[in-house]
Formats: structure tokens, C-alpha cells, sequence
């Protein structure tokens, strides 16, 4: 049996390798929004083909950057805090999976030269029409909520979300998408769905400025937008709020994208570090009040082993004697990324961690799209910092968007080799 399942393996990966890498970057698009589960199986296809596409280009690599170095680091951080702390593998196979999704992605990113740069934009394409059917579904569980509860309980919900997340969501972690007053779709979470459909919105402003026909693109990113505020996210809105007046007023120059960095960080730091100093005295509001509770706890986690971190599963161990002043499981994640990696991993982890989002800013910034592709990375490091999202959010967006920032992180040498940029240079 293990034969021939190897042999199939075999099959499978050289009928993928003979089929254009344009259709496979397509693929990769049309798999990322709906990741669709096998059985109780908690891989999505999604990442199955974006590391079978990885593995079978990565012969084509000729260069590497810090970017590639930091996001292999990373996978390597996942695993030694795994082995060194001797954490149960179930706590960390999805930390895995996810480091393994954002190398691949970066490794594909850094395979496509000028000649792939169509490939690339119709994978967006693809990426974007999919995506679409997640923020018509926000927009219509909002208005019927209790058809969303009814969708949760259905086989396409088994498909499409996470079984493990399925299962916790009506056995004892209930999530916010089950509130009336949210809606999340293929998300269980209102706040990570509104995040994933603003950096929708934001790819969807990308293609409309490289299509001939950009009105549909415009289209398709007011219907993002709509959905971000249909979620019912409050930090969703105010960074829709804030990127959208920053993209009408700000000029398309370089030197704009950290005047924008800071325009878009500070109010949103200010509104999540002042209930931590006092959350009790200023009643900011439960969600503000109960991030208060939680980055103290981990902060005194933290205090624990600042340096090799605590590793996976610590942080469940270290909550369950306070959770009940939250009034949730102590499954309940620390709602910051910057935290969680520290716990887990140290200060390797978030030596790390704070390097990959330096190198996305920096790629993101060397093309054309700087203002665009600049504040969606701002958006995800943002996001990331008040909510339970990964480096770039989650398995729906980071093979994408790694794919992106992997191609505009080849830019310079593309230039200063005399080869057409994937994305041109501002």
C-alpha cells in the first residue's frame, strides 16, 4: 500500500511539473480563499499545492535575499522550539504548516522574472474573483445572521473551514462570527475575515491599475470594502477608515510610505496600549479591557524565559488558573503576534519575526504599487497586533501575498541586471 501511495506521490508530482507554471500560479489563486479540507484532514489543498508548486520550482532558484533567509528561519524556529521544549506535535503542527505555506510562497515569489509577471497578475485575478464569493457571504450573514449559524453546520462549512476550528466553534470556544451583530463567512473570526478582505480590496486597487478595463477591479474593491464594514470588525473599520484617507490625500512617491506607516500605527497603538496601563480606570470597552488582561498575562509569561521563549502549549498552561476573568476557555490566544512569539519562541523568535516584516515593507515598497502594496502589509503587521492572525494573517492570504512580496523582493537586482522588473520600479 505504501508503494503505491509513493508511486502516485511520483505521478503527481511530475503530471504538475509538466503543466505551465501560469496555470499553476492560477491555481494557487483559486485554492488560497476557499483552502478546502479533505476529510477530517486539517491540510487545505490550498497549501498542498503551493508546496508541490515550491518543491517543483525550486530548481529555478537563483538567488537568494534576506527575505528567503528570514522566512527559512523562521521554519527552523518553529521546529527547534517544538523539539527543544518538547511540545506536543498537535501544538505546533499548524506553527508548521503555516512557516512552511510563507517559504514556499517567498521561494515562488523569487522564481518569477519579467517574462512570469503576467502569471503573477493573473493569479491575483483568479485570487480576487474567488475571494469575492467570502465578501458577498460577509455582506449577506450580516443582514441574515442566523443563516451564517446555519452555514457553520452544513458540509460546505466542513470543507472550507478548518475541522478542528469547526468543532471548537460549538463545543466549548465559541467565536465571534456567531454574534449577530458580526459575520466572517469562511471565517470564524469577524476580525481576521475583515483583514483578509481589506488586503483584498488593496490587490483588487493593484490590478484595477494594471487592467485596461479597471472599472470591474474598482468594482470588485467596493465590494471588499463593503464587507469589511458588513463584518462588523470595529479595528477592521477604523483601518478602512484610515487607509482610505491616507490613499486619497497621499502622493505616489517613496518618501509618502513611512509617513504613512506612522499615520496608520499610531492611532491604532494608541488605542490598544492605553487600556493596557489602565484598562480598568478608563473603561475603553470589553474587547480593549480584555486584551488588557491578556497581554498582562503574557507579559509575566514572558518575564519567565525572555530569551528561549516557553515554547507551544505554554501559554493554554499558563491561563487556565485566570481565565475565568475573562469569562472564556483557556485556549484563548493572547490576541498579539508580537507576544505569542515571544512566548513561544523568545527573543530569536521575535528577532525573527520583526526582521520578515522589515524585508515585506522594504519589497513592498521598491515597486510601482508602493502606496498600495506598502499599506497592506502595514494592514496585516497592524491587524496582527490586536488579533489572533499569523505573520500575514492566515493560510488564505499568506501564499499570495508571500508570492508578491517574494517577486518584489527581487526587484533591485532584477534592475541592476538589466532584467524587466516583475512589478515596475517607482
Amino acid at each position: 500500500m505504501l508503494i503505491l501511495l509513493g508511486a502516485l506521490g511520483i505521478l503527481a508530482v511530475a503530471a504538475w511539473m509538466a503543466l505551465p507554471f501560469r496555470f499553476q500560479l492560477i491555481c494557487i489563486g483559486i485554492c488560497a480563499p476557499l483552502q478546502i479540507f479533505i476529510g477530517s484532514l486539517s491540510l487545505p489543498i490550498a497549501a498542498c499545492v503551493l508546496l508541490l508548486t515550491a518543491v517543483t520550482r525550486v530548481v529555478r532558484l537563483r538567488r537568494a535575499n534576506a527575505l528567503l533567509f528570514l522566512v527559512a528561519a523562521n521554519c527552523l524556529v518553529v521546529l527547534v522550539v517544538g523539539v527543544l521544549h518538547r511540545s506536543p506535535f498537535r501544538d505546533y503542527v499548524d506553527a508548521i504548516l503555516y512557516a512552511a505555506m510563507l517559504l514556499a510562497s517567498v521561494v515562488l515569489g523569487l522564481t518569477i522574472d519579467g517574462a512570469a509577471r503576467n502569471s503573477l497578475l493573473s493569479m491575483l485575478r483568479a485570487f480576487l474573483i474567488v475571494a469575492a464569493a467570502d465578501a458577498a457571504l460577509v455582506i449577506y450573514f450580516r443582514l441574515q445572521p442566523a443563516a451564517e449559524i446555519a452555514f457553520f453546520q452544513s458540509a460546505l462549512a466542513r470543507a472550507v473551514v478548518n475541522p478542528n476550528t469547526l468543532a471548537a466553534l460549538f463545543a466549548g470556544s465559541p467565536n465571534n462570527a456567531l454574534d449577530p451583530d458580526k459575520a466572517g463567512a469562511f471565517f470564524v473570526n469577524a476580525n481576521a475575515g475583515s483583514a483578509f478582505l481589506g488586503a483584498c480590496l488593496l490587490l483588487s486597487l493593484v490590478i484595477a491599475r494594471e487592467s485596461r478595463r479597471p472599472g470591474r477591479w474598482s468594482a470588485l474593491a467596493v465590494l471588499f470594502g463593503a464587507g469589511v464594514v458588513a463584518s462588523g470588525s470595529k479595528t477592521g473599520l477604523i483601518m478602512l477608515i484610515v487607509v482610505g484617507a491616507w490613499l486619497l490625500v497621499s502622493s505616489n512617491s517613496k518618501r509618502s510610505t513611512f509617513r504613512l506607516f506612522l499615520i496608520t500605527v499610531s492611532p491604532l497603538a494608541l488605542f490598544w496600549i492605553i487600556p493596557v496601563v489602565s484598562a480598568e480606570a478608563l473603561s475603553i470597552g470589553t474587547a480593549t479591557n480584555t486584551r488588557g488582561i491578556l497581554w498582562r498575562q503574557a507579559a509575566e509569561l514572558i518575564a519567565q524565559a525572555p530569551v528561549l521563549g516557553s515554547g507551544f502549549g505554554a501559554w493554554e498552561q499558563w491561563t487556565a488558573r485566570t481565565s475565568h476573568l475573562i469569562g472564556s476557555s483557556a485556549s484563548y490566544p493572547p490576541h498579539n503576534l508580537l507576544l505569542s512569539q515571544w512566548i513561544t519562541s523568545g527573543a530569536v523568535g521575535v528577532a525573527v519575526l520583526l526582521g520578515i516584516w522589515f524585508f515585506a515593507l522594504r519589497a513592498a515598497m521598491s515597486t510601482i504599487h508602493a502606496r498600495t502594496l506598502t499599506v497592506l502589509v502595514v494592514w496585516t503587521i497592524v491587524q496582527s497586533l490586536g488579533d489572533n492572525t499569523g505573520i500575514f494573517l492566515d493560510n488564505h492570504l499568506v501564499g499570495v501575498l508571500g508570492i508578491v512580496l517574494g517577486a518584489a523582493s527581487t526587484m533591485q537586482s532584477n534592475v541592476q541586471s538589466e532584467t524587466a522588473p516583475v512589478l515596475k520600479v517607482a
